[in-house]
């Protein structure tokens, strides 16, 4: 009876440790994620779910999870979606995630824990954040709040990025931007003793508030060591042509 969250449809969920499954087909016709306390920024979403997996934690589970006629509205911006679908597969040791959809298809293979790379990331990116700002302050106190739970299991993930039409994101973010389709971003994530991320991107033709800018490289790196507050990091790019108005071209 809570009108922000309405859905209708059928789930079975089987909580038994050697089969913990969830299946679900259902139709979800109203669900306001910051009414039901997940986050603060106003987001809407109506979808249909059709969920086969096994698993009940995020670093267990294996299957798929399709949803379609999805449509999004986040801060009065709105995205709609024909369908998107989410595969995770593990091949002994090897972990495999596929994400495909009309805006760009991702997939991630490594040995990984998706709880751990999720962390992991948002270390790296939060440490970052904090040294390009040099707030020695709040980097050390973000340190010592987090030391108890860094990941210490090393890993390394590979992962691929390929556009087709991301500019409903672009909208939705209410950012000016086009990438033409079959741009491409590559890299790794790997987590030993130092965190490394290492980006390539290949993007014939990009439109950034009307400026255009045509058969582009990004090379992008960035690495830490766990028990140092020092990174290093490292950005290159490349463009080939570029249009900055219609009278200044390159």
């Amino acid at each position: 009876n809570d009108p922000n969250l309405k859905f209708n449809g059928s789930a079975f969920i089987d909580f038994r440790k050697e089969k913990e499954i969830t299946q679900i087909k259902a139709k979800l016709d109203t669900a306001f994620i910051d009414k039901l306390g997940f986050i603060d920024e106003p987001l809407f979403v109506r979808t249909y779910c059709d969920i086969n997996t096994n698993g009940l934690s995020i670093d267990s589970l294996l299957g798929s999870a399709l949803l379609k006629q999805t449509h999004i509205e986040y801060e009065h911006k709105s995205l709609s979606l024909d369908s998107i679908r989410v595969i995770s597969e593990k091949d002994g040791t090897n972990k495999k995630l596929t994400i495909e959809s009309s805006l760009a298809d991702f997939s991630a293979n490594g040995i990984y824990k998706y709880s751990s790379l999720i962390s992991d990331l948002k270390n790296l990116g939060t440490e970052f954040y904090y040294s390009l700002k040099n707030d020695r302050q709040a980097l050390t106190e973000y340190r010592k709040e987090k030391k108890s739970v860094i990941s210490v299991e090393p890993y390394k993930t590979f992962f691929e990025l390929n556009m087709h039409d991301v500019s409903p994101l672009g909208k939705l973010a209410d950012i000016d931007l086009y990438v033409a389709p079959h741009s491409t971003v590559k890299g790794f994530f790997s987590n030993d003793k130092s965190y490394s991320l290492q980006l390539s991107a290949e993007l014939d033709t990009v439109i950034f508030q009307q400026k255009i800018f045509a058969r582009n490289e990004i090379e992008f790196s960035a690495s830490k060591k766990r028990d140092s507050v020092e990174g290093v990091s490292s950005l290159i790019v490349r463009s080939a042509n570029q249009q900055f108005s219609k009278i200044f071209k390159t």
